[in-house]
């Protein structure tokens, strides 16, 4: 309106409803990201975990829900206007207090999530809000079993025992294939611990399957198949591969020794046949 050649009667009132206009404006954007923020810190400060690490951001925080809740909301309740609230309560400064606490508390939560992180790397894998939800879930460890897919490329779950404390002895693919730990795991203490024990014992426990199956398909290779239903997937294809390569490495040394590919030919119809077996 203001462009227009006809505003000058009514500038004054134009120029009053621009103002408020950009007031309302800058009042619903400071609202909006206050509320934004607040959403996701009380999500993450009803957590016990974080509420004890975290107590003296804990503390802050109540103090700006109550700031928020009391001084803004119920007083906007009361004033539903939205030119009323823009032009009159004078929220602006409150807002901008309220965000740089925001901050500062978002600031110092991320610090102690990196804590957490650093000691378990794969959390790097996962958002804030589910890392923080796993640290609440500490003292349940079967509850945690559904995040475990977000950290590791395969397991889908644990078989867990419960004696004096929550014991892991074997672990579920997505496949439901099993596997045994190597040794049984505690899920007591920091989740971040036990986390970072269980990828360790992991890593062990495939290796050793793997060493074990590789050791039994040199024993059984015209019984493939026995073979394979004996030992997991992924060391029977990873076995599989380390005895082709062996053997075509072979076959084509003696290939350079002998001047022919006899061995090369021998190795082929060997590999046919297991197949066909």
């Amino acid at each position: 309106m203001k462009g227009t050649r006809h505003v000058k009667p009514f500038q004054t009132e134009v120029d009053y409803w621009e103002k408020s206009l950009t007031q309302i404006s800058e009042s619903c954007d400071g609202l909006l990201n206050v509320q934004r923020q607040w959403l996701y810190m009380e999500g993450i400060f009803t957590s016990d975990d974080v509420q004890r690490q975290l107590a003296r951001e804990t503390t802050e925080f109540k103090s700006i829900n109550q700031i928020w809740q009391e001084d803004i909301l119920e007083k906007i309740r009361e004033h539903s206007n939205a030119l009323y609230v823009a032009t009159q309560m004078n929220f602006g400064e409150k807002i901008q207090n309220l965000l740089k606490h925001f901050e500062h508390i978002q600031r110092k939560m991320e610090d102690y999530l990196e804590t957490k992180r650093s000691i378990f790397p794969r959390f790097y894998f996962i958002s804030n809000e589910e890392l923080v939800e796993i640290l609440s879930l500490s003292r349940q460890p079967e509850l945690i079993q559904i995040h475990l897919k977000k950290l590791f490329d395969n397991i889908k779950n644990l078989r867990l025992l419960t004696k004096k404390t929550i014991l892991a002895n074997g672990i579920f693919s997505n496949e439901n294939e099993e596997i045994n730990l190597i040794s049984t795991l505690s899920l007591d203490g920091n989740v971040e611990n036990w986390l970072r024990d269980l990828e360790t014992k992991m890593q062990i426990t495939v290796r050793e399957y793997l060493k074990n199956s590789l050791a039994a398909l040199k024993l059984q290779l015209t019984k493939r198949e026995k073979w394979i239903q004996d030992w997991p997937s992924q060391s029977c294809v990873t076995a599989s591969e380390i005895e082709w390569t062996l053997a075509t490495t072979k076959a084509l040394l003696t290939c350079q020794t002998d001047g022919n590919l006899k061995s090369l030919k021998k190795l082929f119809r060997n590999q046919v046949s297991y197949e066909q077996t």
